[in-house]
């Protein structure tokens, strides 16, 4: 057995790398991860100690169907038959002018994301070859270890008040909480952290002395880490995980009901501490973001999102990877993020791979996993092992950990190691599991290769690459960027931020093809802003003011922030249909035209903000801006049209500010006749006997009317 302990220990120390270098969200990372995955299962696998070839455990046959299908995806298809497969596909690609086109829409994603499946298949059939016996305890004080050392290094960075990883990694953006070394995001630090705290359990019931010190030690060490990621999804991960563990464990001792009255007491009682005593955790399970609520927010909109892209892509699923760029046809609101993954593993396969696939796979991962665990003669590290799987697969429902390798190899190993220890156990008289022979094993090697290779350059052609290169190509004028941008469209053809490039340059160059490239990026993007505001620029050049009112009007309620003074500087008089329908915007739109004297546009504002608002509160307003000569004839106009006393009030204060006191007091006292009862009457004209100096008329009138008063006005 001397010749397997190097190659699991190689096993382990990929899935170290995988975690530690950044969670491996980087292709390089990730292309590196994938090489020594695929050179340790040729070893493995090619090594003159396994001729009887490695097995093929049932679990594996779904990352094998995964690796096909996502392969299938990558194969260029007639766009006639592409339309029988997946019309919205075809679609697309056809506005490309494209003849063939795979099922993807984004083939240098589908590309990595192949490598990444080739690791995680790899590294799953060596370690279910190599941990046997014994095996899954060391797997389990591997992932335990593991979890201890990025706890430290949370805390370490956390304590030196780091901004960079290790000292060295530059963030491209900063989350609001912080990072959590080596990972960026807090969520992916959760999923690891929970697996490495359950993993951590186990292993310290199995020792004794300083071992048992160390890795209790160890748990609670990333337990703590874990709440402190204030993740909700990595916290019920690691809640469900210890429920698993725990029930498992004493089921074994007291019987299956009493040990999950134990298990159910035992965690609800620490579910609860942690509440009470981690601030920010209880603080994101129980307040969210102004106008979102825990069921209705930026996550859950993009659960609905996946599942709606899912719908226009039922068949085929829009390729492995390629989620971020057509969900945004489905998308009703920006949330200002960039939507990459739903955070919601159902959702991320349906959408990916469509339902018939996605859900298949789903279904096949779940029913494996329950037959293994039923062959399964659990100890603490096979309870704990089993936990952590469970946990990762929770948090998988609310986060996308699984997406990098940083979580996905680990998760992999756990499951290999489960694997193990099953297959190793022949006495329940199963027959032997369908082997990859020397044969069968060059030629997956071969594949391997070439997966890997047919990567490699996709690297340089992801969508966020792209979009990066070619921004700064155009901010730098550099001669024929229409054309590299024209070929990125071609590889992405439902990127709406690629198109929106691609009519920014066109305006830039006067190009007549602007407005449909920008139009393009509308269909694509129904809930961006910049398509719209871009439209507005050229139809202004043009002098199609109207219709540029209309864009600028699309852009804000979208999110675009275009100031008063800068709509009125665009598009004049037209400001009032660019504008949206906000009572306080149009208000402030009147104070602009004010502030320049257009009368005229002053009362096309207020009457836009009336037709929103019948009450007294834009009259008021609109009252105030108006000059004098202006501010009569309104007054006029309002005393004419008055239904009630509130209004008529409104109208004897106009005539007080135009300096029209005769006319203020003739239609207060015919007013006060009309409605003896409204006590806005008897404000206005309290207000305008004390302003010439007739308190005494004022007290009068007030001590006449008190009972009208029901809000304390007077």
């Amino acid at each position: 057995m001397g010749w397997q302990a190097p190659l699991e220990l190689a096993l382990y120390a990929l899935c170290w790398v995988a975690a530690l270098a950044i969670g491996s969200v980087h292709p390089v990372s990730q292309l590196a991860l994938a090489g020594g995955a695929l050179l340790l299962f040729a070893c493995l696998a090619l090594g003159h100690r396994t001729e009887r070839g490695v097995r093929i455990p049932p679990l594996a046959w779904v990352y094998l169907a995964a690796f096909a299908w996502t392969t299938l995806q990558l194969l260029p298809l007639p766009l006639g038959l592409l339309g029988l497969l997946s019309p919205v596909a075809a679609e697309l690609r056809g506005e490309q002018g494209a003849r063939w086109a795979p099922i993807t829409l984004d083939v240098a994603a589908t590309r990595l994301e192949l490598a990444k499946q080739l690791t995680y298949l790899s590294a799953f059939l060596a370690g279910s070859e190599l941990l046997r016996k014994r095996g899954a305890t060391r797997a389990a004080a591997s992932l335990a270890l593991l979890g201890m050392l990025v706890a430290t290094l949370i805390v370490a960075h956390r304590a030196l008040g780091a901004e960079r990883i290790y000292g060295l990694y530059v963030l491209h953006s900063q989350p609001g909480v912080g990072f959590y070394a080596p990972f960026v995001n807090g969520n992916h630090a959760a999923s690891l952290l929970a697996l490495g705290a359950l993993a951590a359990m186990g292993v310290a019931i199995m020792r004794e002395g300083a071992s048992r010190v160390l890795f209790s030690v160890a748990a609670v060490m990333a337990t703590l880490a874990t709440l402190a990621t204030t993740s909700r999804g990595g916290v019920l991960g690691l809640g469900v995980g210890a429920l698993v563990l725990i029930t498992l464990l004493a089921t074994a001792k007291f019987g299956r009901v009493r040990g999950l009255v134990f298990a159910l007491v035992v965690c609800g009682a620490f579910g609860a501490g942690a509440l009470v005593l981690a601030d920010g955790l209880r603080a994101r399970f129980s307040q969210s973001v102004s106008g979102d609520s825990l069921t209705r927010n930026q996550k859950t909109r993009g659960w609905l999102a996946a599942f709606r892209l899912a719908n226009q892509f039922p068949r085929t699923g829009v390729g492995r990877g390629a989620f971020e760029a057509p969900v945004a046809r489905v998308r009703p609101v920006d949330d200002g993020v960039r939507l990459v993954y739903p955070e919601n593993i159902v959702g991320q396969w349906a959408s990916e791979w469509g339902y018939p696939v996605g859900l298949g796979l789903l279904a096949a991962a779940v029913y494996a996993f329950a037959s293994l665990i039923r062959r399964l003669r659990f100890d603490p590290s096979l309870a704990a092992l089993t936990a952590g799987v469970i946990a990762v697969a929770v948090h998988e429902l609310f986060d996308f950990g699984l997406e990098f390798p940083g979580v996905a190899l680990p998760f992999s190993l756990a499951l290999a190691a489960l694997v193990a220890r099953a297959e190793g156990d022949r006495s329940d008289g199963r027959k032997a599991r369908p082997r990859l022979r020397r044969l069968g094993s060059i030629g997956a090697v071969l594949v391997g290769l070439v997966v890997l290779v047919s990567a490699w350059p996709a690297r340089h052609h992801t969508l966020t690459v792209e979009l990066t290169s070619l921004r700064a190509a155009v901010d730098a004028r550099e001669p024929n960027v229409q054309v590299a941008i024209d070929e990125a469209c071609a590889r992405h053809p439902a990127s709406a931020e690629l198109e929106a490039l691609a009519g920014e340059e066109a305006l830039r160059r006067r190009d007549p093809s602007a407005l449909h490239r920008l139009g393009r990026a509308m269909r694509l993007a129904p809930a961006s802003a910049r398509p719209h505001h871009l439209a507005a620029i050229e139809l202004l050049r043009v002098r199609r003011v109207q219709q540029a009112a209309l864009e600028l009007r699309l852009a804000q309620e979208r999110g675009a922030i275009v100031t008063d003074a800068e709509l009125v500087r665009l598009v004049g008089s037209a400001a009032v249909v660019a504008k949206p329908a906000d009572v306080e915007g149009f208000l402030r739109l009147a104070a602009e035209y004010a502030r320049l004297g257009r009368w005229d546009d002053v009362e096309r504002a207020y009457r836009r903000a009336a037709e929103l608002d019948a009450g007294p509160k834009p009259r008021r307003r609109w009252l105030a801006l108006l000059p004098p000569q202006r501010g009569a004839a309104a007054a006029e106009a309002m005393a004419g049209a008055a239904a009630d006393g509130d209004e008529l009030a409104l109208a004897v204060t106009a005539f007080s500010a135009a300096a029209q006191s005769a006319r203020a007091d003739a239609v207060l006292k015919e007013a006060l006749v009309r409605y003896p009862a409204s006590a806005a009457l008897v404000v206005a004209g309290a207000r305008l006997r004390a302003q010439r100096g007739d308190l005494e008329g004022a007290r009068q009138l007030i001590g006449r009317s008190e009972r009208f008063d029901s809000a304390g006005r007077l």
